[in-house]
């Protein structure tokens, strides 16, 4: 046993550590982080070639204003990112912008039928995360180049490593073209209907 003494400006920080992350971490759990390493590689690997896909795809949507996504080669960053990235394996999130306003987006997101909206922490299945983020498409350039952006919203994808590329696709399409046929009132939402049949695209109750 042992015990952590000082004044509250050192102890703040180790507070804040436990919040986070809890007093100690137990043997089962060691266990289950090592199994999982196992199969890091393979997850990794399809995650990222499904978020490869899956940028290339909304980049040439026509509902999408701009993707920030780092392999590809409209990012800021792109020449970093391939020489850097081992084996060409990026991430799993990708962030995208639409012309919708912020209110429908979450009124749509928290609809029933809406895609799942939930934040992803390497989750199987893909996950839209639920803090979009009201800003200019040029908002993340250089303060000399944010002049010129179109007005909408941010929004980021987190890429499951167990979903089907057709599937993503499709389930999307039908996201992006409800958000392509924003009416004028935030109220007026449309239901989805992604054919899918195990519904995780659906909202969980």
């Amino acid at each position: 046993g042992g015990a952590v003494l000082g004044v509250n400006s050192l102890m703040a920080p180790i507070l804040s550590w436990i919040k986070a992350f809890g007093m100690f971490v137990a043997a089962d759990h060691c266990e289950l982080f090592l199994d999982s390493l196992k199969s890091l590689r393979a997850r990794m690997q399809a995650t990222s070639q499904t978020a490869q896909m899956m940028a290339a795809h909304l980049e040439a949507h026509p509902a999408v204003n701009r993707v920030m996504y780092p392999l590809l080669a409209s990012h800021p960053t792109a020449s970093v990112a391939t020489r850097y990235l081992v084996q060409g394996l990026g991430p799993s999130c990708i962030w995208f912008h639409v012309s919708a306003k912020k209110q429908y987006i979450m009124k749509l997101l928290t609809s029933s039928a809406a895609p799942e909206c939930k934040t992803s922490f390497g989750a199987r299945q893909s996950r839209l995360d639920p803090w979009p983020k009201a800003a200019s498409s040029s908002s993340y350039d250089r303060s000399d180049q944010t002049k010129g952006g179109r007005e909408g919203t941010w929004l980021r994808l987190a890429v499951g490593f167990e979903e089907e590329p057709a599937a993503l696709v499709h389930a999307m399409n039908t996201f992006l073209s409800q958000l392509a046929a924003s009416p004028g009132s935030p109220d007026q939402v449309v239901s989805l209907v992604p054919s899918m049949s195990e519904g995780r695209w659906r909202r969980k109750t």
